[in-house]
């Protein structure tokens, strides 16, 4: 009998960063907004905390995305990316502020989307 999944990550799922990176997830957590994923490099001597944004696409690696330090995109054990964004190393992983600052984040991207529409469009025109 195939196992099944119940989640599109889990723990002891290995996954790649855009880099190449082998990560191991150690925990995963479940948010309104996202997914909060902890894992170890291959190696084993550097930690792997990032928040999985559901409704955030893959992108391009950079650096200072909006109130995060860091975006990237990880690849799935079924080859699938999915965007990702990380904050200090030196801060606390907690899944109720990832939700929060994730809904802050949501807010300035869908103004700044707004803010680049024509002014016939924003205004209903």
């Amino acid at each position: 009998m195939t196992e099944q999944r119940t989640s599109v990550i889990e723990v002891g799922d290995e996954i790649c960063n855009h880099q190449g990176l082998r990560v191991t997830i150690t925990d995963v957590q479940t948010g309104e907004c996202g997914l909060l994923v902890v894992g170890t490099f291959e190696g084993g001597d550097q930690s792997y905390e990032s928040f999985w944004p559901y409704e955030f696409h893959p992108a391009e690696e950079s650096h200072l995305f909006h109130n995060w330090r860091h975006r990237a995109k990880m690849q799935l054990p079924n080859g699938i990316w999915v965007g990702a964004v990380s904050t200090s190393r030196r801060q606390e992983w907690d899944l109720a502020r990832c939700d929060a600052e994730w809904r802050l984040t949501r807010d300035a991207m869908r103004s700044e989307e707004m803010q680049s529409r024509p002014t016939e469009i924003r205004m209903g025109s």
